[in-house]
Formats: C-alpha cells, sequence, structure tokens
C-alpha cells in the first residue's frame, strides 16, 4: 500500500439521495492533493450502519488516510462512532474531556443540553479526540491495528470542518509521512481550435501515466484545458519540473494555446482588448447572441456595442451573401460604432436536402489592418453548438489580433 495514499468518505443520506451537494469532499480532496498526497478514492455513503462500516473496512485496506466527514451529531441518524467501532472491532467508551467540552459549550450558550448530546462523547477505544472549538461534535483520530492506516473523522458542518482539518489532521498527516512535508501544484494550459483526440495525437508521451509531471485533459464546451500536476518538496522545485513539459506543449501547439491560467477564451480577448485601449462591437445571426454574452467582461469593458438578428430575413443579407458584402458590413459597423474590431456573423448556411454537405457560417473582422473572412463548420452537440459557433468567432478575432500590424 502506497504510504501516500489518502480517501474520502462522506456520511448522509442527504448526499446519496442528491439533496446536498457534497462541497466538504472537494475542499478536502483540494488540500490533501496540495500536502503531496494521492487521492485514490471518494465514497459517500448513505446513513446507514453496515455500509458505513464495510466501506471504513474497504477503506483501511487501501489507504494510508482516511478522512470521514459527517455522522458525528447526537441523532439516530448519526451512525459514524458505532460503525467507526463496527469496523475496527473497537468498544465505544466515553470520553470525559470531549463531554466536558459539550456541557461547557450548551451551558455558554444557556441552552439545556438534551441527554442525547452525551452520545457525541463516545469514542472507540484508543482513539485520539480532535477538538472542536465551536460545536459539539469532536472529531475522532485512531490508527487501525489491522492495517497501517490513520482514520479521521470530522463533522459535516463545512466551518467545523475546515477549521478541525487545519488544526489538528495537517500537523497529524505530516507526522507520518516518510522524508520531508512535499507539496502539490497544478499549473494549467486553456486551448482552442485543436480536437481532443488531434491534441492527444500530436503529443502522445506527455500524457503518459507512469510520467512526471501527470498530465490531464479535459474538455468543455469545445474548450480543451491540459492541467499539469507535480509533486515535489517545495513550490520552487514544483515549477522546476513542470516548466520544461509546459514549454514543451506549447512550442508543439503553438496558437492553440490562450492562456496559461484558468480563465474563459472570451474574457481572456476582453482582457488583451481592454490592456491595449482597445475595443469590439459585434453583429451576429448565426451564434444568437451568444458571441456577444461572452465579450462581457465587467473588469475590462470592452465590447462598445452589439447586434443581434436572430432570424436570417432580419440579417442584412442571408444565404447568399458573398466575402466581400460580409466585409463591407464588418468595415462599415466598425466606422459606426468607433470600435478597434468588428465582428460580424452571418447566417447558417444549410445544405439542400438534395445535397451532402455539412451546416457552416461566414465570421468577418474588421480592422485597421483590414478586413477577413472565415468560413466555420456549425456542427457538435446541440447543447454545445451555440457555445462552439461563439467560440470560434471570439478565437478569429484573438488570431486577428495576433498578427502584425
Amino acid at each position: 500500500m502506497p504510504q501516500q495514499t489518502t480517501e474520502i468518505i462522506a456520511i448522509g443520506d442527504e448526499l446519496t439521495t442528491g439533496q446536498r451537494l457534497d462541497t466538504n469532499s472537494q475542499w478536502l480532496a483540494q488540500q490533501l492533493t496540495n500536502m503531496g498526497l494521492t487521492v485514490q478514492y471518494h465514497s459517500t455513503v448513505a446513513d446507514n450502519v453496515n455500509a458505513i462500516s464495510d466501506t471504513i473496512r474497504s477503506a483501511i485496506q487501501r489507504s494510508a488516510f482516511i478522512v470521514v466527514t459527517g455522522g458525528l451529531g447526537p441523532t439516530s441518524d448519526d451512525l459514524t462512532r458505532e460503525a467507526l467501532s463496527q469496523a475496527l472491532k473497537k468498544p465505544l467508551i466515553e470520553d470525559k474531556v470531549a463531554l466536558q467540552h459539550i456541557v461547557a459549550l450548551f451551558r455558554q450558550r444557556g441552552r439545556e443540553m438534551s441527554p442525547n448530546n452525551k452520545i457525541q462523547a463516545l469514542m472507540p477505544e484508543t482513539a485520539t479526540l480532535i477538538h472542536n472549538a465551536e460545536g459539539t461534535a469532536p472529531g475522532i483520530d485512531i490508527m487501525s491495528s489491522s492495517y497501517d492506516a490513520r482514520i479521521f473523522c470530522l463533522p459535516g458542518v463545512p466551518a467545523e470542518m475546515k477549521m478541525m482539518f487545519e488544526s489538528h489532521v495537517v500537523t497529524a498527516i505530516q507526522s507520518n509521512l516518510p522524508g520531508p512535508p512535499q507539496t502539490t501544484r497544478h499549473y494549467i494550459l486553456k486551448t482552442f481550435g485543436i480536437g481532443e483526440s488531434n491534441l492527444e495525437h500530436q503529443l502522445p508521451e506527455i500524457f503518459r501515466r507512469d510520467r512526471n509531471p501527470i498530465v490531464g485533459i479535459t474538455a468543455s464546451h469545445a474548450t480543451i484545458t491540459l492541467r499539469i500536476q507535480v509533486t515535489a518538496e517545495s513550490e520552487a522545485a514544483c515549477h522546476e519540473i513542470a516548466q520544461p513539459t509546459i514549454e514543451q506543449i506549447t512550442n508543439k501547439l503553438g496558437n492553440a494555446v490562450y492562456a496559461d491560467y484558468d480563465i474563459e477564451l472570451g474574457h481572456k480577448v476582453c482582457q488583451l482588448l481592454y490592456e491595449n485601449s482597445q475595443s469590439v462591437a459585434t453583429w451576429e445571426c448565426a451564434t444568437q447572441g451568444q458571441l456577444a454574452a461572452m465579450l462581457q467582461d465587467p473588469l475590462h469593458p470592452a465590447l462598445v456595442a452589439s447586434r443581434y438578428n436572430p432570424e436570417q430575413g432580419t440579417f442584412p443579407f442571408a444565404n447568399a451573401e458573398t466575402e466581400a458584402q460580409l466585409i463591407n458590413l464588418a468595415n462599415e459597423f466598425r466606422k459606426t460604432s468607433a470600435s478597434t474590431y468588428a465582428i460580424v456573423v452571418g447566417p447558417v448556411r444549410y445544405p439542400h436536402l438534395s445535397e451532402e454537405g455539412i451546416p457552416s457560417f461566414d465570421v468577418a473582422i474588421a480592422s485597421e489592418k483590414g478586413g477577413h473572412l472565415l468560413t466555420h463548420n456549425y456542427t457538435g452537440h446541440p447543447d454545445i453548438l451555440l457555445t462552439k459557433a461563439a467560440k470560434q468567432a471570439i478565437n478569429q478575432l484573438r488570431l486577428h489580433m495576433n498578427q502584425p500590424q
């Protein structure tokens, strides 16, 4: 079993039924990964003592550290203590320090303590108390005697869980790690204009899971994000390890990489325009207003005018437009809007029923450099069709902006 393998178990019917989103596990995974640990498993378990116990038993056989959240309250559906006792075959005993804290907290808040709250002071034999300064649910820190695994049980209340993780769990884990403390950092490259399979074909060795650093690939609404993960003894060491891979990717992909941090394509273009005291105006048909929406950035206001003709018949000309007409329209629109750049997106051209082909649309861009037009395929899943088309127009503007004067 790898010493640094970790997993997270979230307890609660509200999670397994989808009534609540499990943001605790997301936060914990980020913290554990940043500590240099490998989070291999996430489990979500209903309020069932046998199910929780089975999950804990499986976890201690494969992971060095297990963080459990939820199920430490005083009610009948709070079963983490009982399940932990069952899984480790250790009886529950009352922790006097925990009970004193619970009694004092109720007295301090001027509330009468229910007898049920005494349950929260029960812990498996040999467990260590994790102090909860803000709530009545103390945490549990315990080693498995059968396997070399350490279990931390924390309350499900996010504020309490985070405070107890930072005050106790971080130090406890670091004290158990071999060698100096490790840190993990993530570096991001955002790309557009290249497909996921094509990208992997161009960089086949980059995505091997046995290499260092590890590079992951995620596709979302036609944008490809590359995530470079590095674990080393310091942030400077992480950067040194990551840099050759980052340079290899950017050199290979060239203009397809539009940012080295997490930002949407439209906001990146707005940022570039704003920083250069430039502006853009949009007139669109095929993209149905999505282009202007993606170029709205309150921190970098660059969109100065927008028009939207939702129907082909209301656009200045429909499917028979020529390249010169669309470029002329973009040039005139740039002048009337007093913008640095104007983007005009024509209507979708659908092939006739008797002909083969795919739908397409034209995008004309005008600036002081002149005007140019590109034809784009109007394809993709219906859920991302308009988003992809708008990004194609924005990316065309980005590349146009990069051209020398």
